[in-house]
């Protein structure tokens, strides 16, 4: 929601292929936004490669990163690549730990509310049995 805008449609699947685990272990989900843009999530955590890619790619070019990882940023556009390595952080959440702290002690407001979290939430929840969620929901 931050980098493509709101959804107005996700639909997705869970599944525990692996058997492994008592738990689902595969997800996929396919989105529309309101910016019209499309996408396609798929995750496993069963698979034998471990892989952390978000990849966008539009009319101008691509941009490849990582979620979990600390895996170089990654632009491509008009055929040229740009790599941005960075160094692992040691404490990445501190910064917005502290800002939280500070807001829930009333010297500094939080630019959010928690509707985005409980729209990720409503989503998730619809995926994970395998389900259609709709921006009318809201």
């Amino acid at each position: 929601m931050f980098m493509l805008g709101k959804p107005l449609e996700v639909t997705g699947r869970s599944a525990n292929l692996s058997r492994k685990h008592g738990t689902d272990d595969t997800t996929s989900a396919i989105f529309r936004f309101t910016s019209d843009v499309q996408g396609a999530m798929q995750l496993s955590f069963s698979a034998a490669e471990q892989v952390d890619r978000l990849w966008i790619s539009g009319d101008k070019g691509t941009l490849l990163l990582s979620i979990m990882s600390n895996d170089p940023i990654e632009i491509t556009k008009g055929g040229e690549t740009t790599v941005f390595p960075f160094e692992p952080l040691e404490h990445v959440q501190q910064p917005y730990i502290e800002r939280v702290v500070r807001s829930l002690r009333g010297i500094e407001p939080m630019d959010g509310s928690g509707s985005s979290a409980l729209l990720t939430q409503e989503i998730l929840e619809t995926i994970d049995p395998g389900g259609t969620w709709h921006a009318e929901h809201l």
